[in-house]
């Protein structure tokens, strides 16, 4: 059965077959807008989608899509795992296998030194057993519950909220006044001015992490078909101290990202809590981040309420094809910085 499966390089005209297999495999439409975003237009370089077709028709595709690695503030040319399938009825073939083998030939040959990403249950058990991947950490969860709307009705969830708004607001003004008076927070629906030098001082501390700069930004947030995020900036004398990315999932609030200066802890702090007190004055129910670093998230988020479940079933892995640098620390949990956003789940 294998003989009979072509694989090769994604050509142009290959969009509806490869969205009705997603649709199959997953159960949920993709867009072609979406695809086209992930792939074709990403600022890094677009991607390395490959196709496995029987006869006219695609049954199995894989793809990477370039998403550069920052090491101790050196840019490392990566990729980052995407789609994975292969239709139902046709799985157990090696089918996988041979196009994640395929894919990686081309992303060595050009020039690319490592893969990643947070593969979905169907593609992480052939990542780990035929393409060489290596799990690296299961993300930590962490969730805030703003509301119960479920097991107390409309009525006195409202209430909740109402007096829930009032505790953080009085605690986000006593930590503002005892830390940073003259902290300020704006929230808008595109990316702030004056973030160069935030994103700049964040690379050179980081160990590990993915490379982001304006442009990757603009591409992973504003860009982003059919999707809106806000941004919520904390400054200091009107310089950027930290960043907080949120999209709004109705009864669920994703804290997308965390950018933060210096490591310093007290103004993102301030910041997530305005983005409590913010939500809280919505209809969602919850606020939840995904994410995994040396222990900072972990401070931060606990610091204002959230609770923290270490083992979430969103798994972080990769494999290096070549840097002897990168493969000292790539399978070192605490050398990355993750979050939510970086990993194309939300």
């Amino acid at each position: 059965m294998d003989q009979h499966l072509s694989i090769r390089r994604y050509a142009v005209g290959d969009e509806p077959g490869i969205l009705k297999l997603f649709a199959e495999v997953f159960g949920r439409n993709r867009t072609a807008e979406e695809w086209y975003w992930q792939y074709n237009d990403n600022p890094w370089g677009g991607g390395w989608p490959v196709v496995g077709v029987t006869g006219d028709e695609i049954v199995a595709h894989y793809a990477v899509a370039r998403g550069d690695l920052c090491l101790r503030g050196r840019r490392i040319e990566a990729g980052q795992s995407g789609d994975a399938m292969v239709r139902s009825g046709m799985r157990r073939n090696g089918y996988c296998a041979r196009l994640m083998d395929y894919c990686y030939q081309l992303t060595a040959a050009d020039g690319l030194k490592a893969t990643y990403g947070v593969p979905n249950r169907l593609s992480y058990p052939g990542l780990v057993r035929y393409a060489g991947w290596c799990k690296i950490v299961n993300l930590s969860y962490f969730f805030l519950r703003i509301g119960f709307e479920k097991v107390w009705g409309s009525g006195p969830d409202r209430v909740f909220k109402c007096l829930g708004g009032v505790s953080s607001a009085l605690r986000m003004g006593a930590r503002r006044l005892r830390h940073h008076g003259d902290f300020e927070i704006s929230v808008s629906s595109s990316l702030p001015d004056g973030l160069e030098d935030l994103l700049r001082n964040k690379r050179t501390y980081e160990v590990l992490a993915l490379w982001k700069d304006l442009e990757y930004l603009r591409w992973r947030y504003e860009s982003h078909p059919g999707v809106t995020y806000l941004f919520h900036t904390g400054r200091t004398g009107g310089i950027p101290r930290a960043l907080v990315i949120t999209r709004d999932c109705g009864n669920t609030i994703a804290v997308c990202d965390l950018i933060h200066r210096d490591n310093d802890e007290v103004p993102s702090i301030l910041l997530l809590d305005h983005v409590v007190n913010y939500y809280e004055r919505s209809p969602a129910q919850k606020i939840e981040f995904y994410g995994h670093d040396a222990g900072f998230f972990r401070f931060v988020f606990t610091s204002c309420g959230f609770r923290s479940i270490p083992f979430s079933p969103l798994v972080f892995g990769g494999r290096v094809f070549s840097d002897p640098d990168l493969e000292k620390i790539f399978l070192l949990p605490d050398s990355w910085n993750i979050a939510y956003g970086d990993t194309d789940v939300i």
